[in-house]
């Protein structure tokens, strides 16, 4: 049969990731010999093609382009008996990238300024990046009679992004009785570009007469204390009681399990207060630990439980 140079290329694609452009196609028809390799033509205009290089796959990243600047790629095909004509156009143009210059925004949006708190409460704070680079660490401080007593320095000490403030309320706690009644919390947080958001406060009214009672605002739940396991069936089976759900419905148990009782790797989550660990192996010691998880967050590790599977001995032969 008559062999000729294979079919033009006609679905060209090129599309920028990062600093690179990224090149890819479809193998045309061959025209009957098999295609060596491909070439890649490349130009500062449409209508001009300057050979750039040759690969030997269906696709190619150039990893040379300047930033701001428009790229007009064309491949071939090339086989034993020639060259094909040149494919559609594609074009690509990588940017540079924009400096995120605008700082995050942290609020403080309650409870109340001036409110009164009768005991340990909670401070919910949405914390808001305004540039696009992302959020990068949330920091808060407490302050009683205007005296620092949580945090160090100018930023506190980190918290979560968008969470609650759990302050607790007492003569040896965050707001402690130093001549006022005033517990003063600030917040703040920076971005991955390195921006500052403006430090904000919100001053409260205290009560130290009243007994601390748990907040009555949500947080995350309470840790497990009374984590058990046994082997049942030769398999392990964890059990423990619910916590306090923090003000907020639990939604599911996240199970750890380790080699070492330093350790811990999540294993499972389980929405009841029970789990069953199928895969633990004969003759291993495996420590386990809980936590609880609501909408809010997940909770501190429960207590440390170790057990190992110990197969029964084999029963002697009567002789």
């Amino acid at each position: 049969p008559t062999t000729r140079e294979p079919d033009a290329i006609t679905n060209l694609s090129a599309r920028v990731s990062d600093t690179r452009i990224i090149l890819s196609w479809s193998a045309p028809y061959d025209g009957g010999e098999s295609i060596d390799h491909y070439r890649i033509y490349r130009s500062l205009f449409p209508s001009a093609d300057s050979f750039f290089t040759s690969t030997y796959s269906t696709s190619y990243t150039d990893t040379t382009p300047r930033t701001d600047t428009t790229y007009y790629y064309r491949v071939s095909a090339v086989n034993r008996k020639g060259e094909s004509s040149l494919s559609n156009i594609a074009s690509a143009r990588v940017s540079s990238p924009v400096r995120d210059t605008i700082a995050p925004v942290s609020t403080i949006t309650f409870p109340s300024a001036g409110s009164l708190q009768k005991s340990n409460f909670s401070v919910r704070v949405e914390d808001t990046d305004e540039g696009g680079s992302g959020l990068d660490t949330c920091y808060y401080s407490v302050f009683s009679n205007y005296s620092q007593t949580v945090g160090a320095g100018g930023m506190g000490i980190a918290r979560p992004c968008n969470s609650f403030i759990s302050v607790s309320v007492g003569s040896n706690a965050n707001c402690r009785h130093n001549g006022t009644n005033i517990c003063r919390v600030y917040v703040d947080s920076k971005d991955k570009a390195g921006n500052w958001s403006r430090t904000v406060s919100r001053d409260f009214s205290i009560d130290f007469g009243t007994t601390i009672v748990q907040p009555e605002f949500p947080r995350v739940p309470n840790q497990i204390t009374n984590l058990s396991a046994q082997v049942i069936g030769g398999f392990i089976h964890l059990s423990w009681s619910a916590p306090y759900d923090g003000g907020e419905k639990i939604d599911s148990y996240k199970i750890y399990r380790g080699f070492t009782s330093s350790t811990d790797s999540f294993l499972a989550t389980s929405y009841s207060a029970s789990y069953t660990d199928y895969t633990a192996a004969t003759g291993t010691t495996y420590y386990y630990r809980v936590s609880a998880v609501n909408r809010v967050g997940e909770s501190i590790l429960s207590n440390i439980v170790s057990i190992k599977i110990i197969l029964p001995p084999v029963p002697a032969l009567d002789r």
